[in-house]
Parts: C-alpha cells; sequence; structure tokens
C-alpha cells in the first residue's frame, strides 16, 4: 500500500506504476474521461516518457482517430491533459507528428476545431513540421480535412503545392476564404478551376478581389477569354457572372467563336435566350 506522503516521485517508483500507466494509455484512446481523471488524481504524471509513451504521447493517444470524428469525452480528456502541464508540442518518436498534426487524420467535424483552438491556446506551434516535411495546414490540404485546413490556413505557411492540392481537393471553402485574404492568386489558374467546377462563389470571389472579367489569372493555351471558355461548357452562370463584372460578350475566341455563335451552335436555349433579352433591352 502506498503512503500518503510519497508524492508522484516516490509513486513512479513503485512496482504499480507500470500498471497504471498502461491503464491510462488505453483510457485516453476509448475515451474513458472518468478513468483518466482517477488515474490523474492517484498521481500519474502527465508528462511521463516511458513506457507505454515512449513511442506514443498520452495526449496523442486521446487524438488517434484515423478517419474517424472525435468525441466530446475525446476533447475533454485533451483539455484535462493540457491543464495538467501536458507539453502541446511533445511529438510522436516514430514519424516526429505533433498533436496538430494528428488532428489532420481526424474526420472534420466541430470537435476537431474546437481541440484545435485548445492546442494552440495552450501554445501549439502550427508552424511546426513533422519529418515529412508536413505541417498540421499541409497535411490537412493533403488528407482533404477543408474544415482543419481553413482554420489553420491564417496560422500557416502556404506553398505552391499546398494550392495545388487544394484545388486538386476541390476546396473551395479554403481557397475562397484565402482569396479574401492578402493570398496572391495570380500566379494560380483559379479562374479556369473555379469557372470548370461551377464554383460561382469563388469565381465571384475572384473578381470582387480585382481579377479581370476578361482574363484568365493564368494564360490558358486553349482559351483566350474566360467568357468563350465558360460558353463553350455551357457554364451558364458564369457567362452572366463574368458579363456581370465586365467582360464583353462579342469578344471573339479561337476558330472566330463568340458567345453567340457557341449557344447557337450548341442548342443552348437558356444561354441564347438570356442574349436575346439583353439585346432586346439594349435597344
Amino acid at each position: 500500500m502506498l503512503c500518503s506522503f510519497c508524492g508522484t516521485k516516490a509513486f513512479a517508483e513503485t512496482e504499480y506504476v507500470p500498471k497504471m500507466y498502461y491503464e491510462i494509455h488505453a483510457s485516453a484512446r476509448n475515451g474513458d474521461l472518468e478513468k483518466v481523471e482517477e488515474l490523474l488524481k492517484k498521481g500519474v504524471d502527465p508528462k511521463w516518457k516511458g513506457a507505454p509513451f515512449s513511442t506514443t504521447p498520452l495526449l496523442h493517444r486521446a487524438i488517434k482517430c484515423m478517419g474517424t470524428a472525435l468525441e466530446q469525452n475525446q476533447v475533454a480528456i485533451i483539455k484535462l491533459l493540457l491543464e495538467e502541464g501536458f507539453d502541446p508540442n511533445v511529438v510522436s518518436n516514430q514519424r516526429k507528428d505533433s498533436a496538430l498534426i494528428l488532428l489532420s487524420y481526424c474526420k472534420s467535424n466541430v470537435e476537431v476545431i474546437e481541440v484545435a483552438e485548445l492546442l494552440i491556446s495552450y501554445g501549439a506551434d502550427p508552424s511546426y513540421k513533422n519529418q515529412e516535411g508536413y505541417s498540421a495546414f499541409s497535411l490537412s490540404v493533403f488528407r482533404g480535412n477543408e474544415v482543419l485546413a481553413t482554420f489553420l490556413a491564417p496560422l500557416s505557411e502556404i506553398d505552391d503545392v499546398d494550392i495545388e492540392r487544394a484545388m486538386l481537393n476541390h476546396m473551395k471553402v479554403l481557397l475562397e476564404n484565402l482569396i479574401k485574404s492578402d493570398f496572391k492568386f495570380f500566379k494560380y489558374p483559379l479562374m479556369k478551376w473555379a469557372i470548370w467546377n461551377d464554383f460561382d462563389d469563388v469565381l465571384i470571389s475572384l473578381l470582387d478581389a480585382g481579377a479581370n472579367p476578361s482574363q484568365f489569372t493564368v494564360n490558358n493555351k486553349n482559351y483566350i477569354y474566360p467568357i468563350i471558355l465558360a460558353a463553350h461548357y455551357k457554364k451558364n452562370r458564369a457567362v452572366k457572372t463574368l458579363h456581370r463584372y465586365g467582360a464583353y460578350l462579342d469578344v471573339i475566341g479561337n476558330k472566330e467563336r463568340t458567345v453567340r455563335n457557341i449557344a447557337t451552335k450548341q442548342s443552348n436555349v437558356e444561354l441564347m435566350s438570356w442574349l436575346d433579352s439583353l439585346e432586346s433591352t439594349n435597344q
């Protein structure tokens, strides 16, 4: 039986320590908040670096979700460990992942953002990169976790690869938010991407941010004018948006095509009717 005055150090030297640490190891992983609280009160040190935490830190056990959503009990355990003084920047031995990086593996939900806010409020470094060169932001983009990526973007360094992957993963909310900030979007083919994928909000954000409605943000080898591309692929909303922001309808694209010629050839009734209504209004 342990003496009441021995303290954590003496507790750590007893034969009961390995069992207790394995118990809290499993309890954190299973989201057993009550058991974690009980073991901490008995003297388990959340900063313990020996077995079974030599490979996976205790805080990381509560975060592991691998494609599933975090639950409120896991959030409560993470908060408890941080309050007990656990360093949010401790990394795993295998890939040198931080707690923030581990969040990118979780299914996007409110709890993920709640934990990210907690970690950052306790000093987690969003710029840290693991041994593979990924930050929490870049890995969130890579894994398609748009909610977390959007939250981390203002706190992170963003490179060309991140933007290319965000476009590939159709992260329109992230990119729209970046366009509305000081992000230099002119070096990326976002105009074509927005038109092609019917991302009208992104197109509007580009135009509101100063993109020329008559030019692609990056030159397109097949189309001179965005409005001709939109017409050719029957992106009628994009045609109307580009015109509303100043794109001319009578520009002539490759093969002498105009918006009217394309609409007629494709029997695009909606677009032809809209063009007719504009002409009658301007007469």
